[in-house]
């Protein structure tokens, strides 16, 4: 057996996957296909969008719009959701810890967001030998009374999903928002068993630790 299989049959723990960053090249051609047809304008857009030389940190942080308009629908949302932890089972991941910032739209509210998500890995947790966690993130560019709204969600659906959501990710572009403001909400959510996943110092400004 080569190495590539071997790693590839390998059980796996993935603990930091992001939604709209995890599908792999395949599978967000295949989304978009889905979504729009083969031959569709989006489809070019998105041959272009796909092409990373791994740039600068702003360059990364662009390729997450045009994933942002592949979630955007209750179809694409749940689609790429499925997408996603089937690229990780193929992996032989057993346990995926998966993140991502409820969004609203005129397609659906932050909580019909959620409800999306939570919907799509119950019915591909049925399909896949795979155990799938959620963790709601809160976007550090955004503000305060919005990172409690996620808490909130979060806390309002952990009943009902509680072999599901299982904590508070606190993530975002590192030079955006400030750290400490968003304390007392993080409190809030360790104080009601939710785990807490920290992303800070990422970059060396101290003022926005």
């Amino acid at each position: 057996m080569d190495t590539t299989n071997f790693i590839r049959m390998m059980p796996k723990i993935e603990l930091h996957a992001h939604l709209n960053g995890s599908l792999c090249t395949k599978s967000i051609e295949e989304l978009c296909e889905e979504l729009y047809g083969v031959n569709s304008n989006e489809k070019v857009l998105l041959s272009k969008e796909l092409v990373f030389d791994g740039g600068n940190l702003d360059q990364c942080f662009l390729k997450f719009r045009f994933m942002h308009e592949l979630t955007a629908t209750k179809k694409g949302l749940q689609l790429a959701t499925e997408l996603a932890i089937r690229d990780f089972a193929k992996d032989n991941v057993i346990y995926l810890e998966l993140r991502t910032t409820p969004k609203k739209n005129s397609e659906m509210s932050k909580e019909e967001y959620v409800k999306n998500v939570l919907e799509a890995i119950e019915r591909t947790k049925k399909i896949e030998s795979i155990h799938v966690s959620l963790l709601l993130s809160i976007d550090r560019s955004k503000s305060v009374a919005e990172a409690e709204e996620t808490v909130n969600i979060a806390l309002q659906l952990k009943n009902t999903y509680k072999d599901i959501i299982s904590g508070i990710d606190f993530s975002g572009n590192p030079k955006l928002g400030n750290f400490m403001h968003f304390i007392p909400v993080l409190e809030k959510a360790r104080k009601n068993d939710l785990k807490l996943a920290l992303h800070c110092a990422e970059i060396h400004v101290p003022c926005r630790i």
